[in-house]
């Protein structure tokens, strides 16, 4: 039980390690597969000697462990660390980001609390007054490889899905398993595989391997798999308990089904179920009722696709960075290093530009909200590809266009305008087109001063260019609409 748990600290970690940080993993771990994955990532793991809190070795190793490591935050995961865990760690100085599930505890005490499940908005959370929420699936938690930036082409969609991946966490003491394998057997499906993981911490092993066994079998058993995003890529329909998975399921835009397998599942698998995501079969359904909603979605292709773009809208992958970003501010690292890429705007990108710019929150922050039309865009795109006083860039992430920015020179100074692409909001890339683009834009244009409108009501854009050197000059009104008015000089 709780590979789930582990697999989205992994992910955690993976993104500190790639914004420059270390890692260290502290756990009362008995699967192995589990300790050498951990490893395998190049964390440092220390096997503590009980678990809290049964053993009161727990805390004071863990404190002994932050202490030699210089750690300036711990992540606690885990239902057993109840609040006077949780404010023991607080009272060595420690900065505890704290991950939960479903409210369990009377009250909590963190300086960050992440529930990256589907229906966290709801619950009412008794915390600290200081304690910031991150709370939703804008914040679900991805391992390497499950980065929309990674697919060569869009996912396909057969009239005839043939492809089924059955995954049921790195347990299942229930052999949940059994069951979607007696349901597959059933089906008769023209050139159906199925490919079966078995988790490192599953005891039924023998009893599926039985079964699934002999030449010209549909049905593969994998052990503990560390391809499982390209195993997810070649799925038609997979077939997953209601945890973590269904997040890297969603990104990667894998049609699925749901079983609930804990009691924790049962409201992240149902809100799925009703926003037309993911069905949920419920908790240890007939063998009949597996093979009745497999046999109906893998014909149904128009349900598929639906399934899987309402999977992409719902997570985009980048969670982690969310997470991290006021641990990666305080620590002065990075996670974009390397992963951040300017380029000049060309024809190709105009529909693009068009897309942007109608994007309703973007409108709201124009000084004309109108919508614009594609034939008055493209005259107004071409003419600014042409001319000398305007630079247009394009923000890219992990090789995808995340944003746009835009100098205009009038004089000695140029007015400079972006927009980020809505599914990488909330990640600071604002900050970062400005500081990439700035000195680009000053040499280019050959201006001493960069000015920015800003709307009174539009604090993210305002904290953007304070955070980049501009300064306040004057509050005003342009067009009616209260404004602010910000400048940086040329160094």
């Amino acid at each position: 039980m709780g590979t789930g748990h582990v697999m989205r600290c992994i992910a955690l970690g993976q993104a500190w390690q790639d914004a420059g940080g270390r890692v260290f993993f502290a756990s009362c771990c008995e699967s192995d597969g589990i300790r050498n994955r951990i490893r395998e990532e190049g964390f440092t793991l220390v096997e503590l000697p009980g678990a809290y809190p049964g053993s009161e070795e727990d805390l004071s190793t863990t404190l002994e462990l932050a202490t030699q490591a210089g750690a300036a935050w711990i992540v606690v995961d885990g239902y057993h660390f109840d609040l006077a865990y949780q404010q023991a760690l607080r009272a060595a100085g420690l900065r505890l980001l704290l991950i939960d599930d479903y409210n369990h505890l009377p009250q909590y005490e963190c300086d960050l609390l992440l529930n990256q499940n589907i229906n966290a908005d709801k619950l009412a959370y008794r915390i600290n007054s200081d304690a910031k929420q991150l709370l939703g699936t804008h914040y679900a938690l991805l391992r390497h490889g499950f980065s929309p930036g990674l697919e060569k082409k869009e996912r396909g969609f057969p009239d005839l899905g043939t492809h089924v991946l059955v995954t049921l966490g790195g347990a299942d003491p229930d052999n949940a398993t059994l069951s979607v394998v007696d349901a597959l057997r059933q089906l008769d499906v023209p050139g159906l595989q199925a490919k079966v993981i078995v988790g490192s911490a599953n005891p039924h092993g023998e009893i599926l391997q039985e079964i699934t066994g002999g030449q010209g079998s549909s049905i593969e058993l994998l052990g503990s798999v560390a391809n499982m995003p390209e195993l997810m890529r070649w799925a038609d329909i997979a077939v997953s308990a209601g945890g973590s998975t269904c997040w890297e399921l969603c990104c990667l835009g894998v049609p699925f089904m749901t079983l609930v397998l804990a009691e924790n599942q049962s409201g992240l698998a149902a809100e799925l179920d009703r926003r037309g995501i993911a069905p949920c079969l419920g908790c240890a359904p007939p063998v009949e009722t597996i093979a009745k909603a497999i046999g109906h979605l893998l014909p149904d292709h128009d349900a598929r696709v639906r399934c899987s773009a309402a999977g992409k809208e719902l997570v985009d992958g980048f969670g982690a960075e969310r997470v991290l970003r006021l641990p990666v501010k305080e620590s002065g690292l990075d996670p974009f290093r390397d992963r951040l890429a300017l380029r000049p705007a060309t024809e190709r990108d105009m529909e693009r530009f068009w897309t942007w710019a109608n994007d309703p929150t973007v409108r709201e922050n124009c000084y004309n909200p109108a919508p614009i039309s594609m034939e008055t865009h493209r005259a107004w795109f071409s003419g600014k590809l042409d001319s000398d006083d305007t630079m247009l860039l394009v923000l890219e992430l992990d090789g995808r266009a995340a944003g746009q920015i835009r100098y205009d020179r009038c004089g000695d100074t140029a007015v400079v305008g972006l927009s980020i692409d809505r599914r990488f909001r909330g990640l600071e890339l604002s900050r970062k087109i400005i500081e990439l683009s700035l000195a680009h834009a000053f040499s280019k244009l050959e201006v001493g001063t960069v000015q920015a409108e800003v709307f009174v009501s539009n604090k993210s854009s305002q904290s953007a260019f304070l955070n980049t050197g501009f300064e306040l000059m004057r509050a005003c009104e342009i067009k009616g609409v209260p404004s602010l008015v910000y400048e940086r000089k040329r160094p």
